[in-house]
């Protein structure tokens, strides 16, 4: 019986890993675009697939777009969330880590930001203090960093626009980095402040006032390790996404 015989990995249901094929040690939340989406004229819920019933909710008039057929990097019908960088966000008010360090794997790409004139926010966290990983130079190149503090600060790292890519957002204050796919990462300072992951996130705008603006960007997967990940561990949530958007 064919059917008994188990798939490759990267080869299951969809042309593409299981949910559960995500490295578990420490995994706390994980949403994926193919799984969870409440889809009611736009994105209303994208659910959390560790159990915990935590989702990534819209309001009504916010709602970005469900797009069930997006190519992510050389996966097809991967599942996307699509927000148009005026209007559109999903937020959380209660997922909490344990640990005060914990590790972001963000599986996005950012079409299109404001420039100069302003800054495009693709994760927030509302809470005491600040904490964004947003597009803050403006210019010509599309430099994202970490800002865990009132004054724009380092851990600045290049994302070419309307190409997926796969960051990694190591959480501690100071301390904090940034990486792109299976770049090294760039520790510079990201401020004094901290994501103490106590009061939930916001996906695609900002909770920050001035300039700071919509993203114009989709996501496809995000997983929220409860500890900093290193070594094969690091090496393993790595190739588990590269295996199925074949990234780098």
């Amino acid at each position: 019986d064919m059917s008994l015989i188990k798939q490759p990995f990267g080869f299951g249901a969809g042309g593409r890993a299981d949910v559960g094929d995500a490295p578990q040690t420490n995994l706390k939340y994980h949403f994926r675009a193919d799984v969870g989406v409440t889809d009611s004229s736009g994105v209303e819920a994208w659910s959390d697939q560790q159990g915990t019933g935590e989702s990534l909710d819209a309001a009504t008039t916010h709602k970005p777009t469900y797009n069930a057929s997006a190519t992510v990097g050389t996966l097809i019908n991967a599942g996307a969330i699509e927000c148009n960088g005026s209007t559109n966000d999903l937020s959380n008010t209660t997922m909490t880590t344990t640990n005060h360090t914990f590790d972001m794997f963000v599986v996005f790409q950012q079409k299109t930001w404001v420039g100069s004139a302003g800054q495009d926010d693709v994760l927030t966290y509302k809470g005491t203090g600040e904490a964004h990983f947003a597009q803050v130079d403006g210019g010509t190149t599309p430099e994202l960093e970490l800002v865990t503090g009132i004054a724009d600060s380092g851990s600045i790292t290049d994302f070419a626009l309307s190409t997926w890519a796969l960051a990694i957002l190591a959480w501690d204050g100071p301390d904090s980095s940034l990486a792109r796919n299976d770049d090294s990462p760039n520790a510079n300072s990201a401020g004094s402040n901290d994501w103490a992951m106590t009061t939930g996130m916001t996906l695609g705008a900002s909770g920050r006032p001035g300039n700071y603006a919509w993203l114009h960007g989709d996501f496809a997967e995000l997983l929220i390790y409860d500890a900093h990940q290193s070594g094969a561990d690091l090496t393993a949530i790595k190739n588990y996404i590269n295996g199925q958007y074949g990234l780098w």
